[in-house]
């Protein structure tokens, strides 16, 4: 029979996994993150940024925060549909096997102007010299 102790070696361990994508709007900052379960400082971690055909984009080194929070922002998003962040975890440029790969998937969404108003009377004015269409008084 296996102790706890026993039990504990052989699990893995593994870090926070993601249940829902995120949109973010083209050329905007992707807000790449993962904190890792044992609270460790001294990991590299990358985001591998893969389009929806496979090819790689980027890889982005996150930086550590505190508590074994890594983050960055500073990939823009692509025009695209999506893109998925795949997280690595490596040490001394090694895999560092005691955790999971995941992945996340980031949403993209085109820039939406702001639709500009203009308010005021339009009026069909009619003189000696011609004819005006559209004419606007517009008060401030």
């Amino acid at each position: 029979m296996q102790t706890n102790d026993t039990m504990q070696d052989m699990e893995t361990k593994k870090v926070l996994s993601f249940d829902e994508s995120k949109t973010v709007t083209f050329g905007d900052p992707i807000p790449l993150n993962l904190q890792v379960s044992d609270g460790r400082d001294d990991l590299e971690v990358y985001a591998n940024i893969i389009a929806p055909s496979g090819a790689g984009l980027a890889r982005v080194r996150l930086n550590h925060f505190q508590n074994g929070f890594y983050a960055s922002t500073s990939y823009p998003m692509p025009e695209s549909s999506h893109v998925f962040a795949q997280y690595v975890i490596e040490k001394n440029g090694q895999l560092v096997m005691e955790y999971e790969i995941v992945s996340e998937t980031f949403n993209g969404k085109p820039a939406v102007e702001q639709v500009k108003w203009v308010i005021g009377w339009a009026m069909d004015e009619t003189f000696a010299e011609g004819f005006i269409v559209g004419h606007e008084d517009i008060e401030a």
